[in-house]
Parts: C-alpha cells; structure tokens; sequence
C-alpha cells in the first residue's frame, strides 16, 4: 500500500502491471487463507476510532483495483490505521477501510518509486 504524507501515499500494488480484477480478488482470497484473516465488517475490536485518537491527517491513497489517488482522511489509533473520505469523524461513521499495523511486513520510503516527496509504502 503506498501513501504520500499530504502530502502522503499508500498503494497495495507489488508490480507494476495492473493484473486482471479476477486475478487481484484471487491473490486476496489467497492472502487472507494464508494469514488466516476473515472480513468482520463493521468490527474493529472495540477500538473507537471517533474518540482521541494517536494521530489524524490527510493523506493521498492508491486504490487497490483502480490505481488513481485519492485524498483520505486517516486515523491511528490502537495500532489500527483507519481511513475515511471526510474529515469529520463521528460515532456513526464507518471506515472505508482499516489496516492493522501490526500485520504489516514492511513500511518503507517510497518517493523515489512515486516521485512524490514524503511517500511511503505499507
């Protein structure tokens, strides 16, 4: 996942083709088998994302099926970066999506790759 600090980006891609939609949803499937990870929607072990969180920003994010960037509201907290299309974060809202920090295998700079300073890969 690639991210660029505000000026940031975040991009799931590991080559640099765009593999066919099938072969991406089976290369999920296979990664969330070997991980062991399941989909809980709407679970996020308690952690209350809306109420003081470690940190909060805007960051410009790379879709996992269409590669385009897109700017998202990210929030840490409780070793979980989660991120949203608006800024204004409340009970009621729902992640688009969540990543355990944790579970990353490797977090390194990545402007040389985006040309893009501060970038930044998960």
């Amino acid at each position: 996942m690639r991210l660029i600090h505000s000026s940031c980006s975040l991009s799931l891609s590991q080559h640099s083709s765009i593999p066919s939609t099938s072969r991406i949803t089976a290369m999920a499937s296979l990664w969330r088998a070997a991980t062991a990870l399941t989909e809980k929607p709407n679970d996020y072990d308690g952690v209350q994302f809306w109420s003081n969180p470690e940190r909060t920003g805007w960051l410009a994010k790379q879709g996992e099926y269409i590669k385009t960037w897109r700017r998202r509201w990210f929030v840490l907290k409780q070793g979980r970066l989660f991120w949203f299309k608006e800024s204004s974060i409340t009970r009621a809202s729902r992640p688009r999506g969540v990543i355990p920090v944790a579970t990353c295998l490797t977090v390194k700079g990545a402007e040389d790759i985006l040309n893009k300073q501060y970038a930044f890969e998960l």
